[in-house]
């Protein structure tokens, strides 16, 4: 068994898929070429040296581990985009079997991201929708998945769910002599992402501290809106031990997904909270799996379309967290990946 995706070694490891959980799963490292700049002129570099990334990635991928040597099963992630599906064709014409693991779900991500046209967009579902269909099992990590328009319509049988395990473990909250409470971003900020009306929210409360730990130029875009407002602060390179000690001192974790992206992408970070009993604050759809979720497990759901004023008098109720709470067992079904 081989599995195909492509993990970011240089970003913070808040998750990893449940692969250690599965000893014949062979993992094989394809290196990028991590790059990261703060100028105009760095961040065209950036995107150009994130497509070769792609492109060396996609080969490689393809051709040393479909193509030059064979497994019994493949499990196919839906990240990087698309690329599935050309995994896919090569196994269907091997008449190999092949298990697609569902994270961010394309084309919808597509779509909801960078408009793409409705031509395009067709073409591309119905490649998704058939790959999809030819696959032994489909992986969902969020029950909102089932709607999305390339899922919808596939048969119930092939599909099971698979929650998150984070390989983060904290420790027990640091004791402190203030009253403030200390909210943490950590991870990717990106266009299914926005808490600037939330920044705004935070800005006007000192008793609340907000922690944002993100090297995305998005981020960086963000907190320069904020500049010199002592309650905002940007981490843009952490140490290893930085990152440890933000984690575990903040009495919540900060979620946040744009309404039109639900079910699209799940923010998979709220598994390093809820494992590790820290309360979450879900900022998006309030009627969504996650926001249940979240709320089921002592957090608070904020929908994303509320004003300042109305963010700020919530938040202004909240209090430091005295202990965490008790740790969320995730849904691990560990012969999932059997085809027997």
């Amino acid at each position: 068994m081989v599995t195909m995706t492509k993990v970011a070694l240089n970003t913070y490891p808040l998750v990893v898929p449940l692969l250690e959980d599965f000893q014949d799963v062979r993992l094989i490292s394809v290196y990028d070429v991590p790059f990261y700049g703060k100028s105009r002129k760095d961040k065209k570099k950036t995107k150009l040296i994130r497509v070769l990334d792609f492109i060396i990635f996609s080969v490689y991928s393809t051709y040393f581990v479909l193509i030059k040597n064979e497994y019994k099963t493949y499990i196919l992630f839906t990240s990087p985009p698309m690329l599935f599906i050309i995994w896919s064709w090569f196994l269907r014409r091997r008449r190999l079997p092949y298990i697609i693991h569902c994270m961010d779900v394309y084309p919808e991500m597509l779509k909801a991201a960078y408009n793409i046209p409705n031509i395009v967009y067709s073409f591309l579902l119905k490649l998704a929708r058939y790959s999809l269909s030819k696959a032994a099992r489909i992986v969902l990590i969020g029950e909102d998945q089932l709607k999305l328009e390339s899922i919808q319509k596939l048969s119930l049988n092939k599909i099971v769910f698979q929650e998150n395990k984070t390989s983060i473990v904290l420790g027990e909250l640091p004791r402190r002599n203030d009253d403030v409470v200390r909210i943490g971003y950590f991870g990717s900020y990106g266009v299914p992402h926005d808490i600037d009306c939330f920044c705004s929210a935070i800005k006007e409360l000192d008793s609340i501290h907000l922690s944002i730990v993100s090297k995305t130029s998005k981020a960086r875009e963000l907190v320069s809106k904020y500049r010199g407002v002592v309650n905002i602060v940007h981490y843009d390179n952490a140490s290893n031990e930085e990152f440890q000690m933000l984690l575990n001192s903040v009495d919540y974790y900060l979620v946040s997904l744009r309404s039109e992206f639900t079910g699209i992408s799940v923010p998979s970070k709220i598994y390093t909270a809820l494992c590790n009993g820290v309360k979450v604050i879900f900022y998006g759809n309030a009627s969504s799996d996650i926001a249940m979720k979240v709320s089921q497990n002592h957090g608070l759901s904020i929908h994303s379309g509320l004003d300042k004023k109305t963010l700020v008098r919530i938040l202004k109720d909240l209090e430091p967290a005295s202990e965490r709470n008790t740790r969320y067992r995730v849904r691990v079904n560990k012969y999932l990946y059997s085809l027997s």
